[in-house]
C-alpha cells in the first residue's frame, strides 16, 4: 500500500497548533513541505524529474513552473520558495517570524496541492 503523503501535513497542522514550540513550528514546516514535494513529485507534469540532474526537488518544482498549466506553474513557483524556507529551519539556527512562517507553510502546502489537483 503506498503511503498517503497528505498525513504529512496532517501531522503538520497537530504539531502547529497543539504544540507550538520551536521544535514543532520548525518540524510542521518541514512536514508540510514534504507532502506538498511529494505529491508533486508524483504529478503528471514532474515525471521527468526523477532522471535530472538539477537535484530532484528542484527538478520537480521547475517542471511544474514550465508547464502549461497556469495553476501548476504557480505551484511550481511555490515550490521553489517554500523549499528554501524548508531548507532555512532545517539548518538554520535562528530562523526570523518562525510562528508567521509556520502558520503560512500550512497555508502554502495546502494551496499547492490546490493548485496540482487542477
Amino acid at each position: 500500500m503506498n503511503f498517503d503523503w497528505s498525513e504529512y501535513l496532517r501531522l503538520a497542522r497537530e504539531l502547529a497548533d497543539q504544540r507550538g514550540d520551536e521544535a514543532a513550528m520548525r518540524t510542521a514546516i518541514s512536514r508540510a513541505y514534504y507532502a506538498a514535494y511529494n505529491i508533486a513529485s508524483r504529478h503528471k507534469a514532474a515525471e521527468e524529474a526523477r532522471s535530472s540532474q538539477a537535484g530532484p526537488h528542484q527538478a520537480v518544482w521547475r517542471l511544474l513552473k514550465q508547464s502549461g498549466n497556469s495553476s501548476w506553474r504557480r505551484a511550481g513557483n511555490m515550490g521553489l520558495r517554500f523549499m528554501e524556507i524548508r531548507q532555512m529551519v532545517d539548518y538554520i539556527d535562528m530562523v526570523p517570524a518562525l510562528p508567521w512562517e509556520s502558520r503560512k507553510a500550512l497555508g502554502t502546502a495546502e494551496t499547492i496541492l490546490h493548485f496540482l489537483s487542477s
